[in-house]
């Protein structure tokens, strides 16, 4: 994959991540006590996914992958 196909994939990436948003703020809130911690997890998530992006296999499983990326990060919390 070259670099300017890499950009169109994150740019892809970030944009489906982008309208599931308030779901994943939800989910990790109703796990987490503290609002603010509970976003730094999200946004170390969201940054995860981008620079991990190409070991996704199925676009179309991106959502229940990025959720499964919230647990574990949860976890590691």
């Amino acid at each position: 994959m070259d670099r300017r196909q890499a950009m169109d994939q994150q740019s892809q990436l970030i944009a489906q991540l982008s309208q599931s948003r308030e779901h994943f703020v939800a989910f990790v809130g109703r796990r987490m006590s503290d609002p603010e911690f509970a976003e730094d997890v999200l946004q170390g998530s969201l940054l995860k996914a981008i620079e991990g992006a190409q070991q996704l296999r199925d676009e179309d499983r991106l959502i229940p992958w990025f959720f499964r990326t919230l647990r574990n990060a949860i976890v590691g919390a």
